[in-house]
């Protein structure tokens, strides 16, 4: 495999102000922990009151996000086979018959 392998971030919950915020990978910088004018890059959700709701907001969040990465995966694949499907190959002579018997290598 070529490039650099990422490490898989996973969310964390945590409490700042009295309110509860998921984040991904390390923990961001303290003016992350807010509810306007937050980096963009930062990837933050919250806030929200307890941490049952930030528990199940998060669960809903990463579901809709496989669902979108799986629904991209398959109009890839899609994609994909329609163009080898409708590949105009008219332009590419056909290859000699090969004789099978004859063309031994032992």
């Amino acid at each position: 495999m070529t490039g650099k392998m990422q490490a898989k971030k996973s969310w964390q919950l945590a409490e700042q102000h009295g309110l509860w915020w998921a984040y991904e990978g390390d923990l961001p910088p303290p003016e992350a922990f807010q509810t306007h004018g937050r980096p963009r890059h930062v990837p933050i959700l919250g806030p929200y009151p307890s941490r049952k709701i930030a528990e199940a907001l998060l669960r809903r969040h990463l579901e809709r996000r496989r669902a979108i990465q799986a629904s991209h995966y398959l109009s890839c694949r899609r994609l994909c086979r329609t163009i080898i499907a409708t590949a105009d190959t008219s332009h590419i002579p056909p290859s000699a018959p090969v004789d099978i018997q004859s063309s031994r290598t032992c």
